[in-house]
């Protein structure tokens, strides 16, 4: 009786290991969803007011290619591409996650007072 109940916990131990390794492998092996969305990052304007499409850089591009506040001058342009690997699209495509960001001048004083990132995905 005492070996089944050590064979028994031995067998279960293994269960809950090899679970653990699939969850683990699972969790680790799924690509995320591309991210798409106009986020203000610093300062009083509003960067959803003026949005413009991925499509505009390569019409394979999905999401927001640009978005800044209505008024003031534009300051600052970058573009990155993250490199933490590929991101999935809602029809199953793998793509790149990019960002750009747009650092403005609203309200014409000659400082930068608001950043607007904008997230895209492209192959």
């Amino acid at each position: 009786m005492r070996q089944q109940l050590c064979l028994f916990k031995v067998l279960m131990n293994a269960l809950v290991m090899i679970l653990t390794l699939v969850v683990c492998w699972m969790v680790l092996g799924t690509t995320p969803l591309c991210e798409y969305d106009c986020l203000r990052t610093v300062g009083p304007g509003n960067c959803k007011e003026v949005v413009t499409g991925a499509q505009q850089e390569n019409p394979n591009c999905l999401g927001i290619y640009a978005c800044h506040p209505a008024p003031g001058e534009q300051k600052d342009f970058r573009h990155v591409i993250l490199d933490d690997g590929p991101c999935r699209t809602s029809t199953g495509k793998f793509h790149l996650q990019h960002i750009t960001t747009i650092e403005w001048d609203t309200d014409n004083d000659g400082k930068r007072d608001t950043i607007c990132n904008a997230l895209h995905s492209c192959p």
